[in-house]
């Protein structure tokens, strides 16, 4: 933590825990190797990123099976089987498919952030990939991982190479 909080270290792989802990203004990439729990979780998650007010980046990669891997995970939370857990599992089971419903949209992805906050976008944001022209054509292909600088072109191609079907660890672990 030290490492990346004083510009040592440029690429981290962490879990949601680390990355609460984390107060550094200038993070210019923040990469979600699977869905988020919830729209909540990952507004709070990607607001980490430039919040020096410069240019940041945050991209998500989900692939079909995020549902069924989050469905199993909720299954597997012991604080659902305690008393009000039915209550607590639909509401969690209701923010998971407000989730999934945002990965799999075409609308403009920052009104509809702002949207589930009562917030209003007039207008397109022309940055996310469903407004900005090159990202949102069906010619665009994956990724381009030569957006990137060093480390953080590494990561990706990691996880691109891995199929994005593996967790940040899995990812982390095969770059030792």
């Amino acid at each position: 933590k030290r490492a990346f909080t004083c510009d040592a270290a440029r690429v981290v792989v962490a879990t949601v825990a680390f990355g609460m802990g984390i107060d550094k203004p200038d993070i210019r990439l923040v990469c979600h190797a699977g869905m988020p729990s919830s729209v909540e979780a990952y507004y709070q998650q990607t607001g980490r990123a430039g919040r020096d007010g410069l240019p940041a980046r945050c991209v998500l990669f989900s692939a079909g099976d995020d549902m069924v891997k989050r469905n199993f995970m909720m299954q597997k939370d012991h604080l659902l089987s305690q008393p009000g857990g039915d209550k607590r599992r639909e509401n969690a089971h209701d923010m998971l498919k407000k989730m999934h419903g945002y990965t799999q949209s075409q609308l403009c992805r920052r009104k509809i952030l702002l949207g589930y906050f009562n917030e209003n976008l007039v207008n397109p944001c022309e940055g996310c990939d469903n407004c900005d022209e090159k990202l949102a054509s069906p010619n665009a292909g994956p990724l381009e991982t030569d957006e990137f600088d060093g480390d953080a072109r590494l990561f990706l191609k990691a996880v691109l190479g891995m199929g994005e079907s593996y967790g940040a660890s899995k990812v982390a672990a095969a770059l030792r």
